[in-house]
């Protein structure tokens, strides 16, 4: 009896510095996340690290990119900026999940001078030619028009995908798994096909992006439409992805 107890002990013992590492890295994940004004970053979990580790360099490259867009720099992404990314992991179930992130300053930025629209000032001259094209008062009321029906506007069909934008969609169906879906994203986006991507632990908020849905295994299972009425992209048949649970996902956004 004692020595099973002791024996207890003694495992109890090995595995709390790996609970206290665990605890402390998701700590550090989510100050940074916290101070998300200072930082840019990206996670992914997958089977392996090299695995979690590329699709967390190749999402984090996508945020760099939105960034510096969003603050008015025609700079792009280099491999410059590569060197100064860091990186934290930790244990996921049988996963691997890896959190980079990289400092704004370090992105070669006057973030102090982001640009701003200026609004176009109104000049005299035009406030003098509106006055002038105001007609004058005679003192008596403008004969009124008879009134004319007008028409309610037609409500707005939700459109589908343009061709090209079929031919993303059926490209990155056929990929083999979510990790061949990632690459394909990262070379669409850099050739303007693609807005913006990412994993479930990163959707913005609307309905405006589509969903890559994987299966436990990491193949694909379906794509999901964007819109009010989502849909599988091959059937048609309405589907949500906000009723699926328990497998790994991709979002993105068409140009």
């Amino acid at each position: 009896m004692i020595h099973s107890v002791l024996r207890h002990i003694f495992v109890l013992l090995l595995l709390m510095p790996f609970c206290a590492a665990a605890d402390n890295t998701s700590a550090e994940i989510n100050a940074i996340k916290r101070a998300a004004e200072g930082y840019l970053y990206a996670e992914s979990t997958m089977p392996t690290e090299d695995e979690a580790r590329s699709n967390a360099d190749n999402l984090l490259v996508s945020n760099i990119n939105s960034f510096m867009e969003e603050f008015g720099s025609d700079a792009k992404f280099s491999p410059a900026m590569a060197a100064k990314f860091q990186y934290m992991k930790m244990k996921r179930g049988d996963n691997i999940r890896v959190f980079a992130f990289i400092a704004k300053g370090d992105l070669g930025l006057d973030l102090s001078s982001k640009k701003e629209d200026v609004p176009e000032e109104t000049t005299g001259e035009t406030a003098s030619e509106s006055a002038e094209s105001t007609p004058e008062s005679t003192g008596q009321e403008p004969a009124s028009e008879p009134a004319v029906a007008t028409a309610a506007p037609a409500p707005v069909a939700e459109t589908g995908p343009d061709r090209s934008q079929r031919q993303v969609l059926d490209d990155l169906l056929g990929c083999k798994d979510l990790k061949a879906a990632m690459k394909l994203l990262g070379m669409f986006e850099a050739m303007h096909k693609v807005k913006k991507y990412g994993t479930i632990n990163d959707v913005p908020s609307g309905n405006d992006h589509y969903w890559i849905v994987g299966t436990a295994g990491y193949n694909i299972d379906c794509i999901i439409t964007n819109g009010e009425s989502p849909a599988d992209y091959k059937t048609g048949q309405p589907r949500n992805a906000n009723d699926i649970k328990g497998v790994p996902m991709l979002w993105f956004t068409l140009r």
